[in-house]
Protein backbone atom coordinates (compact mmCIF):
# COMPACT_ATOMS: atom_id res chain seq x y z
CA UNK A 1 0.00 0.00 0.00
CA UNK A 2 3.02 2.24 0.38
CA UNK A 3 3.23 2.87 -3.35
CA UNK A 4 5.79 5.30 -4.73
CA UNK A 5 4.50 8.31 -6.70
CA UNK A 6 5.45 6.78 -10.06
CA UNK A 7 3.59 3.59 -9.11
CA UNK A 8 0.47 5.61 -8.30
CA UNK A 9 0.66 7.37 -11.66
CA UNK A 10 1.01 3.97 -13.31
CA UNK A 11 -2.10 2.82 -11.48
CA UNK A 12 -3.98 5.88 -12.73
CA UNK A 13 -3.14 5.16 -16.34
CA UNK A 14 -4.00 1.50 -15.82
CA UNK A 15 -7.40 2.52 -14.48
CA UNK A 16 -8.07 4.76 -17.46
CA UNK A 17 -7.01 2.06 -19.90
CA UNK A 18 -8.86 -0.84 -18.29
CA UNK A 19 -12.16 1.04 -18.14
CA UNK A 20 -12.25 1.22 -21.94
CA UNK A 21 -13.14 -2.43 -22.27
CA UNK A 22 -13.23 -5.08 -19.57
CA UNK A 23 -15.26 -8.11 -20.59
CA UNK A 24 -17.55 -5.80 -22.52
CA UNK A 25 -18.22 -3.50 -19.56
CA UNK A 26 -17.42 0.19 -19.53
CA UNK A 27 -17.45 2.58 -16.58
CA UNK A 28 -18.95 6.03 -16.82
CA UNK A 29 -16.41 8.84 -16.49
CA UNK A 30 -17.81 9.77 -13.05
CA UNK A 31 -16.79 6.36 -11.72
CA UNK A 32 -13.34 6.65 -13.29
CA UNK A 33 -12.86 10.02 -11.63
CA UNK A 34 -13.93 8.57 -8.29
CA UNK A 35 -11.27 5.84 -8.56
CA UNK A 36 -8.54 8.25 -9.61
CA UNK A 37 -9.49 10.77 -6.92
CA UNK A 38 -9.40 8.05 -4.26
CA UNK A 39 -5.98 6.82 -5.40
CA UNK A 40 -4.67 10.39 -5.51
CA UNK A 41 -5.76 11.00 -1.92
CA UNK A 42 -4.06 7.78 -0.84
CA UNK A 43 -0.86 8.83 -2.61
CA UNK A 44 -0.90 12.15 -0.75
CA UNK A 45 -1.74 10.60 2.62
CA UNK A 46 1.08 10.95 5.14
CA UNK A 47 -0.24 8.12 7.33
CA UNK A 48 0.95 4.54 7.59
CA UNK A 49 -0.29 1.61 5.52
CA UNK A 50 -3.35 1.06 7.70
CA UNK A 51 -4.34 4.73 7.41
CA UNK A 52 -4.02 4.57 3.64
CA UNK A 53 -6.12 1.43 3.48
CA UNK A 54 -8.82 3.05 5.61
CA UNK A 55 -8.86 6.17 3.46
CA UNK A 56 -9.19 4.17 0.26
CA UNK A 57 -11.91 1.92 1.65
CA UNK A 58 -13.90 4.87 3.00
CA UNK A 59 -13.79 6.66 -0.35
CA UNK A 60 -14.80 3.60 -2.38
CA UNK A 61 -17.45 2.55 0.14
CA UNK A 62 -19.01 6.00 -0.06
CA UNK A 63 -18.97 5.97 -3.85
CA UNK A 64 -20.65 2.57 -4.22
CA UNK A 65 -23.09 3.09 -1.34
CA UNK A 66 -21.73 0.56 1.15
CA UNK A 67 -22.68 0.86 4.83
CA UNK A 68 -19.86 -1.27 6.25
CA UNK A 69 -16.49 -2.47 5.00
CA UNK A 70 -13.62 -4.79 5.95
CA UNK A 71 -10.11 -5.28 4.59
CA UNK A 72 -8.55 -8.47 5.87
CA UNK A 73 -5.63 -10.75 5.13
CA UNK A 74 -6.80 -14.34 5.48
CA UNK A 75 -5.19 -17.74 5.67
CA UNK A 76 -7.07 -20.65 4.10
CA UNK A 77 -6.77 -24.35 3.34
CA UNK A 78 -8.30 -26.91 0.97
CA UNK A 79 -11.16 -27.56 3.40
CA UNK A 80 -12.28 -23.93 3.01
CA UNK A 81 -11.24 -23.07 6.57
CA UNK A 82 -10.58 -19.33 6.51
CA UNK A 83 -9.05 -17.25 9.31
CA UNK A 84 -8.34 -13.50 9.18
CA UNK A 85 -4.89 -12.59 10.49
CA UNK A 86 -5.40 -8.88 9.86
CA UNK A 87 -8.75 -7.12 10.07
CA UNK A 88 -9.41 -3.45 9.29
CA UNK A 89 -13.05 -2.40 9.38
CA UNK A 90 -15.56 0.43 9.63
CA UNK A 91 -19.07 0.45 11.07
CA UNK A 92 -18.73 -2.51 13.45
CA UNK A 93 -18.83 -2.29 17.26
CA UNK A 94 -16.83 -4.45 19.67
CA UNK A 95 -19.89 -6.68 20.07
CA UNK A 96 -20.11 -6.95 16.28
CA UNK A 97 -16.43 -7.95 16.10
CA UNK A 98 -17.01 -10.74 18.61
CA UNK A 99 -19.94 -11.90 16.44
CA UNK A 100 -17.79 -11.77 13.28
CA UNK A 101 -14.88 -13.69 14.79
CA UNK A 102 -17.08 -16.34 16.38
CA UNK A 103 -19.15 -16.75 13.22
CA UNK A 104 -16.13 -17.03 10.97
CA UNK A 105 -14.86 -20.02 12.95
CA UNK A 106 -18.12 -21.82 13.79
CA UNK A 107 -17.94 -25.28 12.12
CA UNK A 108 -21.68 -25.79 12.72
CA UNK A 109 -22.59 -22.66 10.76
CA UNK A 110 -19.73 -21.86 8.34
CA UNK A 111 -19.69 -18.59 6.46
CA UNK A 112 -21.42 -19.27 3.13
CA UNK A 113 -18.87 -17.19 1.21
CA UNK A 114 -15.86 -19.23 2.26
CA UNK A 115 -16.39 -22.34 0.13
CA UNK A 116 -17.07 -20.55 -3.20
CA UNK A 117 -14.24 -18.07 -2.60
CA UNK A 118 -11.72 -20.84 -1.86
CA UNK A 119 -13.00 -22.87 -4.83
CA UNK A 120 -12.45 -19.92 -7.15
CA UNK A 121 -9.01 -19.22 -5.69
CA UNK A 122 -8.03 -22.81 -6.41
CA UNK A 123 -9.47 -22.58 -9.90
CA UNK A 124 -8.15 -19.22 -11.07
CA UNK A 125 -5.35 -18.14 -8.68
CA UNK A 126 -5.98 -14.56 -9.81
CA UNK A 127 -7.76 -11.46 -8.57
CA UNK A 128 -11.55 -11.61 -8.78
CA UNK A 129 -14.53 -9.61 -7.53
CA UNK A 130 -17.97 -11.10 -6.87
CA UNK A 131 -21.32 -9.84 -5.69
CA UNK A 132 -23.28 -11.88 -3.18
CA UNK A 133 -25.61 -13.42 -5.76
CA UNK A 134 -22.58 -14.50 -7.81
CA UNK A 135 -21.26 -16.45 -4.83
CA UNK A 136 -24.50 -17.97 -3.59
CA UNK A 137 -28.10 -18.13 -4.82
CA UNK A 138 -30.81 -16.34 -2.84
CA UNK A 139 -32.37 -19.50 -1.38
CA UNK A 140 -29.05 -20.94 -0.24
CA UNK A 141 -28.03 -17.60 1.25
CA UNK A 142 -31.27 -16.96 3.13
CA UNK A 143 -31.42 -20.51 4.53
CA UNK A 144 -27.79 -20.56 5.64
CA UNK A 145 -27.48 -21.15 9.42
CA UNK A 146 -24.60 -18.68 9.45
CA UNK A 147 -26.71 -15.91 7.91
CA UNK A 148 -29.58 -16.57 10.28
CA UNK A 149 -27.42 -16.78 13.39
CA UNK A 150 -24.66 -14.24 12.77
CA UNK A 151 -25.23 -11.97 9.80
CA UNK A 152 -28.77 -10.99 10.75
CA UNK A 153 -27.50 -9.94 14.19
CA UNK A 154 -25.03 -7.62 12.45
CA UNK A 155 -27.86 -6.04 10.47
CA UNK A 156 -26.14 -6.63 7.13
CA UNK A 157 -27.06 -8.73 4.12
CA UNK A 158 -25.87 -7.87 0.61
CA UNK A 159 -22.11 -7.93 0.13
CA UNK A 160 -19.42 -7.46 -2.48
CA UNK A 161 -16.01 -9.14 -2.18
CA UNK A 162 -12.78 -8.41 -4.03
CA UNK A 163 -10.30 -11.25 -3.49
CA UNK A 164 -6.60 -11.11 -4.36
CA UNK A 165 -4.44 -14.23 -3.81
CA UNK A 166 -1.15 -13.52 -2.04
CA UNK A 167 0.30 -17.04 -2.04
CA UNK A 168 -1.00 -20.61 -1.85
CA UNK A 169 -2.32 -20.10 1.67
CA UNK A 170 -3.29 -16.41 1.94
CA UNK A 171 -5.50 -13.86 0.23
CA UNK A 172 -6.51 -10.23 0.69
CA UNK A 173 -10.26 -9.71 1.05
CA UNK A 174 -11.85 -6.31 0.54
CA UNK A 175 -15.49 -6.65 1.56
CA UNK A 176 -18.31 -4.12 1.26
CA UNK A 177 -21.67 -4.61 2.98
CA UNK A 178 -25.15 -3.09 2.93
CA UNK A 179 -27.70 -3.06 5.71
CA UNK A 180 -30.67 -5.43 5.64
CA UNK A 181 -33.38 -4.12 3.33
CA UNK A 182 -31.03 -2.33 0.95
CA UNK A 183 -30.66 -3.59 -2.64
CA UNK A 184 -27.83 -5.70 -4.01
CA UNK A 185 -24.73 -4.02 -5.42
CA UNK A 186 -24.92 -3.13 -9.11
CA UNK A 187 -22.47 -4.50 -11.70
CA UNK A 188 -20.83 -1.07 -12.03
CA UNK A 189 -20.00 -1.14 -8.30
CA UNK A 190 -18.32 -4.51 -8.77
CA UNK A 191 -16.27 -3.11 -11.63
CA UNK A 192 -15.25 -0.02 -9.63
CA UNK A 193 -14.04 -2.21 -6.77
CA UNK A 194 -12.30 -4.67 -9.08
CA UNK A 195 -10.35 -1.96 -10.88
CA UNK A 196 -9.47 -0.08 -7.68
CA UNK A 197 -7.92 -3.11 -6.00
CA UNK A 198 -6.48 -4.74 -9.11
CA UNK A 199 -2.94 -3.40 -8.83
CA UNK A 200 -0.28 -5.38 -6.99
CA UNK A 201 0.96 -2.08 -5.50
CA UNK A 202 -2.20 -2.06 -3.37
CA UNK A 203 -1.17 -5.24 -1.58
CA UNK A 204 2.52 -4.79 -0.79
CA UNK A 205 1.94 -4.82 2.97
CA UNK A 206 -0.49 -7.73 2.67
CA UNK A 207 2.14 -9.78 0.85
CA UNK A 208 4.64 -9.08 3.63
CA UNK A 209 2.12 -10.10 6.27
CA UNK A 210 1.37 -13.36 4.44
CA UNK A 211 5.07 -14.20 4.36
CA UNK A 212 5.55 -13.42 8.07
CA UNK A 213 2.38 -15.05 9.43
CA UNK A 214 2.58 -18.41 11.26
CA UNK A 215 -0.08 -21.06 10.66
CA UNK A 216 -3.22 -19.93 12.50
CA UNK A 217 -5.30 -22.81 11.12
CA UNK A 218 -3.34 -25.16 13.37
CA UNK A 219 -5.55 -23.88 16.20
CA UNK A 220 -9.01 -25.39 16.82
CA UNK A 221 -12.01 -23.16 15.90
CA UNK A 222 -12.69 -21.87 19.44
CA UNK A 223 -9.08 -20.79 19.85
CA UNK A 224 -9.09 -19.19 16.39
CA UNK A 225 -12.06 -17.10 17.53
CA UNK A 226 -10.14 -16.11 20.67
CA UNK A 227 -7.06 -15.33 18.58
CA UNK A 228 -9.07 -13.04 16.28
CA UNK A 229 -10.38 -11.10 19.27
CA UNK A 230 -6.87 -10.82 20.70
CA UNK A 231 -5.65 -9.27 17.46
CA UNK A 232 -8.40 -6.67 17.90
CA UNK A 233 -6.98 -5.82 21.32
CA UNK A 234 -9.49 -7.74 23.44
CA UNK A 235 -8.15 -8.72 26.88
CA UNK A 236 -9.12 -11.65 29.11
CA UNK A 237 -12.23 -10.01 30.56
CA UNK A 238 -13.46 -8.83 27.15
CA UNK A 239 -12.93 -12.26 25.60
CA UNK A 240 -14.72 -13.99 28.48
CA UNK A 241 -17.69 -11.62 28.17
CA UNK A 242 -17.84 -11.83 24.37
CA UNK A 243 -17.66 -15.64 24.21
CA UNK A 244 -19.73 -16.36 27.33
CA UNK A 245 -16.92 -18.18 29.12
CA UNK A 246 -15.20 -17.70 32.47
CA UNK A 247 -12.12 -15.53 32.83
CA UNK A 248 -10.13 -18.61 33.80
CA UNK A 249 -11.16 -20.36 30.57
CA UNK A 250 -10.29 -17.23 28.59
CA UNK A 251 -6.88 -17.17 30.27
CA UNK A 252 -6.33 -20.84 29.37
CA UNK A 253 -7.22 -20.14 25.75
CA UNK A 254 -4.83 -17.20 25.63
CA UNK A 255 -2.00 -19.22 27.19
CA UNK A 256 -2.50 -21.99 24.62
CA UNK A 257 -2.32 -19.40 21.84
CA UNK A 258 0.90 -17.94 23.25
CA UNK A 259 2.46 -21.41 23.31
CA UNK A 260 1.26 -22.14 19.77
CA UNK A 261 2.95 -19.03 18.39
CA UNK A 262 5.89 -19.21 20.82
CA UNK A 263 5.41 -15.73 22.22
CA UNK A 264 5.64 -14.50 25.79
CA UNK A 265 2.39 -12.56 25.94
CA UNK A 266 -0.27 -10.43 24.27
CA UNK A 267 2.05 -7.58 23.33
CA UNK A 268 4.50 -9.93 21.62
CA UNK A 269 1.64 -11.67 19.80
CA UNK A 270 0.41 -8.33 18.42
CA UNK A 271 3.93 -7.39 17.41
CA UNK A 272 4.37 -10.71 15.59
CA UNK A 273 1.23 -10.26 13.51
CA UNK A 274 1.54 -6.53 12.94
CA UNK A 275 5.30 -6.20 12.45
CA UNK A 276 6.51 -9.72 11.64
CA UNK A 277 9.53 -11.42 13.14
CA UNK A 278 12.08 -9.10 11.50
CA UNK A 279 12.98 -11.60 8.78
CA UNK A 280 11.87 -9.17 6.05
CA UNK A 281 14.77 -6.80 6.90
CA UNK A 282 18.39 -7.31 5.94
CA UNK A 283 20.73 -7.52 8.94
Amino acid sequence: MGACPHEVFAIRYCVMDRTRDLDGDTLAIAHVRAIVDALSLVAACAGDGAAKKRLLMERIADHIGADRWVWSVCRYNDRADVMPVSFLHSGFSDADLANIMEGSQDPRAPSPEHAPIVAELQKTASHFTRRRDELLADDAWDSSPHIQRYRRALGINECLWSIRPLDQHHFSAMGFHRLIGRPAFDPWASLVVHITFGSAAMHTLDMQMAQDTPDVLGLPPRLRTTFGLMLEGFGRADIASSLGISRNTAAEYMSTIYRHFRVAGHRELLRLFRSGDGGHRAS
